[in-house]
């Protein structure tokens, strides 16, 4: 699906069978953007407005998240035992930006900006590296995660980062003006 403006509907692409691709849309005033389950795809260049549920979901998908815009979502991005690479884009003003759960990903060079928490991982294999997060009240919270957080730039943000039973690996970050850096609760917890 490439090129169509699509609004008003309950899902507006739903990726299903071995490949998909949804690349230069416009979505919005819809529940989901995007729903993948059990499906492969490609997502890229899309903007997804205002979905009242989810801007991009999965379930058991392997997914290639490049250059999107996602705003106004209560979940920008919500993955649950997915394989994905998010790369490049924006996630703005979303409850969750990125919510991953038991999956394996790569979230690289994406700028998160006035989310109220930008991104939340839960078990899996994360990489979360070299993304901008900027004016979310939390930037990355994680829960018995052992996520690697390298080389992001964290600005003006409520709570940088916030583990919770969680080892994570956490190298090179910046961290300017945020109120307070980062909180580790529980067991096992690391900052």
């Amino acid at each position: 699906v490439e090129g169509f403006t699509l609004r008003d509907a309950v899902i507006g692409i739903s990726f299903t069978g071995l490949w998909s691709e949804a690349r230069n849309n416009i979505i919005y005033d819809v529940e989901v953007g995007i729903s993948a389950f059990g499906a492969e795809g490609w997502i890229e260049g899309n903007r997804i407005s205002n979905p009242s549920d989810r801007g991009v979901q999965g379930n058991g998908a392997s997914l290639w998240l490049d250059e999107n815009v996602i705003e106004g979502a209560a979940q920008g991005v919500d993955l649950v035992a997915s394989n994905a690479r998010i790369l490049g884009g924006e996630l703005l003003d979303n409850v969750r930006g990125v919510s991953l759960q038991d999956s394996f990903a790569n979230l690289a060079e994406v700028r998160f900006e006035g989310n109220q928490t930008a991104v939340m991982l839960s078990l899996g294999d994360v990489a979360v590296q070299g993304n901008q997060f900027v004016d979310n009240i939390v930037g990355i919270y994680l829960v018995d995660s052992p996520a690697r957080v390298l080389d992001n730039n964290f600005e003006a943000n409520g709570y940088a980062m916030v583990t919770e039973f969680s080892t994570p690996v956490v190298t090179a970050n910046h961290f300017h003006g945020s109120t307070i850096e980062a909180i580790s609760e529980g067991i096992g917890s690391a900052s």
